[in-house]
């Protein structure tokens, strides 16, 4: 098998798997949390850009500015984020998780390590080794192309 049919047949097995895999996790955050699917996908966005602009955070998403600044402005009434207005030009609103937003992060994150936890123990040791390997090749991968 090629790499592209394996890359294809991999992407597949996968695809398969994380609905398993998210459903659970989100269901259980978004009723534990109290948060809405649009505020947990910003929310997200918010950890994972690191401070994105409130243009950033739009054009991530792919929704209009006054959606996102609706989103936005529920999650700061509710101290999960704050925004902050670039130094040069005050028109420039950047948004970062506040220590709160961190907190809810951090449950979200030990609910999916949770649900991990109990995927994977319909496998073997050597298999999840193997997993394991994988992962970590990946995050390495990946993480050295965003930096």
């Amino acid at each position: 098998m090629n790499r592209k049919e394996l890359v294809a047949r991999t992407s597949d097995a996968m695809s398969q798997l994380f609905p398993e895999i998210i459903r659970g996790v989100q269901l259980e955050f978004i009723g534990k949390e109290n948060i809405t699917n649009s505020q947990f996908i910003v929310l997200m966005a918010v950890f994972s850009e690191r401070n994105p602009s409130m243009g950033r955070l739009a054009s991530m998403l792919g929704v209009s500015m006054p959606t996102v600044t609706g989103i936005v402005g529920r999650l700061v009434a509710r101290r999960l984020i704050e925004r902050i207005a670039d130094a040069d030009d005050r028109r420039k609103i950047f948004v970062s998780l506040t220590r709160k937003g961190v907190g809810v992060v951090e449950t979200f994150k030990g609910i999916a390590r949770h649900r991990w936890t109990e995927m994977l123990k319909v496998l073997e040791n050597e298999e999840i080794e193997k997993f394991y390997q994988v992962v970590r090749s990946m995050s390495s991968k990946i993480g050295s192309r965003k930096g």
